[in-house]
């Protein structure tokens, strides 16, 4: 069923009065947040959550329509946005030439961008509606767009065929959301460049082929065939290894209760884990060792309670300790003679000892060192 011409619209009064922007575009806000409303002519989405690091400057999050010169032009481009913004609104679905899919924030702003050039244009060349726009008002708004200009306003190169794009692409939407536009639009039966595509109006060319190279036959067949290999053979074994996995963690864990438990099986309602099948590797963790714990100061934690260890002097004394018997020897035996130094080598003096005493009165130079010099 097609909507006849106009019959969305009141003389002087859109449809979208008071329309919710976010709601209707399908924004979440954060707490608190405040939502952009149809009748504002600066749409703030600043509020919104889920924003790129890109969109989160003032300038990239706010629809401004005050550059519009003309009022009804203003509501105009607010209708045309809002419809690009929501297409599954009530009042835009049931356009028959509307796209269904919405466009981003950022592509709606350099939609605005376009939008706020052409109609200017259309303003500063004395066209009094947009029902007055021709054919010739198209080609040379668009004949001048695509020329780069500078600070002053000198032509100084052309633009790409991307930036020519989207100023065609604004001139011919206009005249598909003719139904929804409420202040002002194209006569009717009116369709810019006869209904030829912005790309097409651009000069764009598709390219002949992916500017990709396409991959070689000895990459691609090993990377098919290992991918065949996963899916098929691989894959299969892969779906029951979670539960043996599983499996095997309960049994571990039994294992370490059991042996960081000895008493664990004994008492009632207790039991020892399973015995592990044949063949299969068990892990027990060994028991910890009580034979070299560092105990308190001058003990060890195997002596009784109260005990302090003896010095090395008392040990010596003792003639039960295996210190005093190495230092006088067994009983009954000649304690051996004190070791003397090794010869020394030509042209060098060595002093030995005489005694076992190691004060410097009872020492004496080697034979061949006398008299010192």
């Amino acid at each position: 069923m097609t909507t006849p011409p106009h019959a969305l619209i009141q003389a002087g009064v859109s449809v979208l009065a008071g329309a919710d922007v976010c709601a209707a575009a399908g924004f979440r806000l954060r707490p608190r947040g405040r939502a952009a409303t149809f009748d504002d002519d600066i749409w703030n989405f600043g509020d919104i959550e889920g924003l790129s690091v890109q969109m989160s400057g003032p300038a990239c999050t706010r629809l401004d329509f005050t550059a519009i010169s003309d009022p009804r032009w203003r509501l105009a481009a607010k209708e045309y946005l809002f419809a690009r913004l929501a297409p599954g609104h009530p009042e835009v679905a049931v356009l028959p030439n509307a796209f269904r899919v919405p466009l981003t924030l950022s592509s709606c702003l350099k939609r605005l961008a376009e939008t706020t050039r052409w109609m200017n244009w259309l303003a500063a060349q004395r066209v009094p509606s947009l029902g007055d726009a021709t054919q010739d008002h198209c080609d040379r708004y668009l004949a001048e767009r695509r020329l780069r200009r500078d600070a002053a306003g000198t032509a100084i190169g052309p633009l790409e065929a991307s930036a020519a794009r989207v100023a065609a692409a604004v001139i011919i939407e206009l005249a598909s959301y003719g139904q929804l536009l409420s202040a002002d639009r194209y006569r009717d039966g009116f369709t810019p460049w006869n209904g030829r595509s912005s790309s097409q109006v651009a000069g764009m060319r598709p390219p002949a082929e992916n500017k990709t190279p396409v991959v070689g036959q000895e990459l691609l067949q090993p990377l098919l065939a290992a991918a065949l290999y996963m899916t098929s053979t691989i894959a299969p074994h892969l779906v029951t290894l979670p539960p043996q996995v599983q499996q095997r963690r309960r049994e571990d864990a039994q294992l370490s209760e059991a042996a960081a438990d000895p008493g664990r099986g004994s008492g009632p309602g207790r039991r020892c884990p399973d015995p592990p099948a044949p063949g299969v590797e068990t892990w027990r963790p060994a028991p910890e060792s009580q034979l070299h714990r560092a105990g308190p100061r001058g003990r060890n934690r195997q002596d009784p309670p109260g005990a302090t260890r003896r010095s090395p002097a008392a040990d010596r004394a003792d003639p039960r300790t295996r210190r005093h018997r190495q230092a006088v020897g067994p009983p009954g035996r000649a304690r051996a003679p004190a070791p003397t130094a090794r010869e020394p080598r030509p042209g060098r003096s060595r002093w030995t000892s005489a005694t076992s005493a190691t004060s410097p009165a009872t020492r004496t130079p080697h034979a061949s060192c006398w008299p010192p010099p």
